[in-house]
């Protein structure tokens, strides 16, 4: 009977230990697209400043 106690508590201590990796997982995925979101933005700025800039350039050297 220890045997089948000893093997119940081993599983549910690898149930417990799979459902926090999974917990994990899904925030590292929260995380990649929020990252990923975070660049985006920061190449869409960096694209404004540019055009800005060029913007600017062309009304000095038309004016």
């Amino acid at each position: 009977m220890r045997i089948f106690n000893y093997f119940r508590k081993m599983l549910s201590d690898n149930a417990n230990i799979i459902m926090e990796l999974e917990k994990l997982k899904k925030s590292i995925r929260n995380q990649d697209q929020n990252i990923e979101i975070i660049f985006k933005y920061l190449d869409d700025l960096s694209e404004k400043e540019n055009t800005s800039k060029k913007q600017k350039k062309n009304r000095l050297y038309a004016g």
